[in-house]
């Protein structure tokens, strides 16, 4: 969901649809957890990998 949202121009209702979910909010919950994990320092190799897999250039 993170990447969707983050990469992609996915809004979180689009999200819900896409993953089953009944209400946006459980989107924002999950979405919102991820961020604030990378923030704390975890996820940062996955995210590193997967933005390299994908060619995502950042802005410098």
């Amino acid at each position: 969901m993170y990447a969707c949202r983050r990469y992609g121009d996915t809004s979180q209702k689009q999200l819900a649809t896409a993953f089953s979910l009944h209400h946006s909010g459980s989107c924002a919950y999950s979405i919102n957890k991820v961020k604030k994990e990378i923030i704390e320092g975890g996820w940062r190799k996955l995210i590193d990998w997967f933005e390299k897999q994908l060619n995502i250039v950042k802005p410098t």
